[in-house]
């Protein structure tokens, strides 16, 4: 047996996940960086980018 997980968004666009080893999970979060392993997460380059300042 596989996982499969498929929403669908308000505006018509749909997210499809399957797991066919099963060893995924999938968990829900109103607020997924405050859980870790996403919490332990270094800086994200697109939304937080690094200038030359931090490696001087």
């Amino acid at each position: 047996m596989k996982l499969c997980l498929c929403v669908k968004l308000d505006d018509g666009l749909e997210l499809s996940f399957t797991d066919k080893r099963r060893f995924a999970r999938v968990r829900l979060l109103k607020d997924p960086t405050s859980v870790p392993p996403i919490s332990e997460l270094g800086p994200d380059a697109l939304f937080e980018p690094m200038t030359l300042d931090v490696f001087t």
